[in-house]
């Protein structure tokens, strides 16, 4: 198998169709139709339905499918990164994180806005992860550094502790947050039909609520709080989040009450114990713990 026979293979899931992909690839559909085959051989199953003017991933397909699109992935960003370290004296290269939806992603920022001046050949591309894809993410080598949340296992992660918290709280319509007052107890919150966090109801709120968690009145589950905000503007329900994710206050039709006693979940980032690092990624971290220094003090 070689990487030609997984672009091959991508640009042919990609365009459904045989006849587009051996366009975009610039071979022939005889060609093309050949090297899935040896594929399929290769790997012993079917990767597409063949329709009459079109193909279908199978099960097997779509497995493969996201498997070869990462592979191809760090092939190219590990090409790039030696073009980028040979071909100038400038230093070069990719930044790779997955982070949480956290108000303290502000420090990676504000990091990367110090170094802009200097080093304007560093790229910086930021995913959202979650605890689940995040140590996934790590291992394969498809980011570099992880912003997270959930509990870190220290044998397995270098990190850098984040100043200060993200805090709990509901998200509600003006009008219903004006008859709660400024803040919200676990008490009120069991009153209200509630969203939450698809992470924070795995990982971090029954560390907080305990068996409390489970008499809450949990009417749905969300990864982006941008799309829960939606929901509760248009009345579905509040949706229980980290504070100054979204817009909130006068003219939003969002009001944010934190929750009483605090919840309040750290930050960090971490990235694998043994890992190699490359100058840019060096580069990164003594800046950040430069920025941190100050307000850590």
């Amino acid at each position: 198998m070689e990487l030609s026979d997984l672009r091959y293979f991508t640009e042919t899931a990609r365009q459904e169709s045989m006849t587009k992909a051996s366009r975009a690839l610039h071979v022939t559909q005889p060609v093309l139709s050949v090297r899935i085959k040896k594929l399929e051989e290769e790997l012993g199953c079917d990767l597409f339905f063949r329709r009459s003017h079109s193909v279908v991933l199978t099960d097997s397909g779509r497995i493969f499918y996201d498997k070869a699109l990462k592979i191809l992935a760090l092939t190219d960003d590990s090409v790039q990164e030696i073009i980028d370290r040979n071909s100038s004296q400038e230093l070069r290269g990719e930044l790779r994180f997955g982070c949480a939806q956290s108000y303290n992603v502000r420090f990676i920022a504000q990091t990367a806005e110090a170094l802009r001046g200097k080093y304007p050949g560093i790229r910086y591309r930021i995913e959202s992860n979650d605890a689940y894809s995040a140590p996934q993410n790590l291992s394969q080598g498809t980011i570099d550094f992880a912003a997270v949340t959930f509990p870190v296992d220290y044998e397995k992660y270098n990190h850098i502790d984040f100043p200060g918290y993200d805090t709990w709280g509901v998200l509600m319509r003006e009008e219903e947050a004006a008859a709660v007052g400024k803040t919200i107890t676990l008490e009120q919150l069991r009153r209200l039909p509630l969203m939450v966090p698809r992470q924070g109801r795995k990982f971090e709120l029954p560390r907080f609520l305990g068996e409390q968690l489970d008499s809450l009145n949990i009417i749905g589950y969300f990864d982006f709080v941008f799309n829960a905000s939606q929901f509760t503007l248009a009345g579905f329900g509040c949706a229980l989040s980290y504070e100054f994710l979204v817009p909130t206050g006068p003219g939003t039709g969002l009001q944010f009450l934190p929750v009483v006693p605090e919840i309040h979940s750290p930050m960090q980032l971490i990235w694998q114990k043994h890992q190699l690092l490359t100058p840019v990624q060096e580069v990164f971290l003594e800046e950040l713990r430069r920025q941190l220094k100050p307000i850590t003090n």
